[in-house]
C-alpha cells in the first residue's frame, strides 16, 4: 500500500482528517471507490465534507473553513466507528490518465 491509499477500514476520524486534506476525488480514487461513493460513506457516518469551490478558494489564497467533526453519539446512531472500504484498489494508470483528461 502506498501512503496515497487509504486501507480498506478507517476510523470516522482517519477519512475525516484525509477529506479535508485533499479533494474528495483523490481520497475517492486511492480507495478504489467514486466520489459520489464516498460522499455518500461520510454522509452516513456524519463527516462533513468541504463544500464545493473549497479546494478553488483555498489554491487562490482566499480564506476558507473546516467543519468541525461532530462527536458520534453512540446511543443515537449505534456503535459504528469505522468505515469498511473492502480491500484497497489500487488506481491503474490507464484510469489517472483517462480522468485527468476530463
Amino acid at each position: 500500500m502506498t501512503e496515497n491509499e487509504i486501507p480498506s477500514t478507517v476510523t470516522r476520524e482517519e477519512l475525516y482528517a484525509r477529506v479535508w486534506a485533499e479533494p474528495m476525488q483523490r481520497v475517492a480514487a486511492s480507495i478504489g471507490i467514486s466520489d459520489v461513493a464516498l460522499k455518500k460513506r461520510c454522509t452516513k457516518l456524519f463527516i462533513p465534507v468541504p463544500p464545493r469551490g473549497y479546494w478553488a478558494k483555498k489554491a487562490a489564497g482566499k480564506p476558507t473553513r473546516v467543519t468541525k467533526l461532530p462527536p458520534w453519539n453512540a446511543a443515537k446512531h449505534g456503535t459504528l466507528y469505522t468505515a469498511d472500504f473492502g480491500p484497497v484498489r489500487p488506481v491503474s494508470a490507464e484510469m489517472k490518465l483517462h480522468r485527468s483528461a476530463d
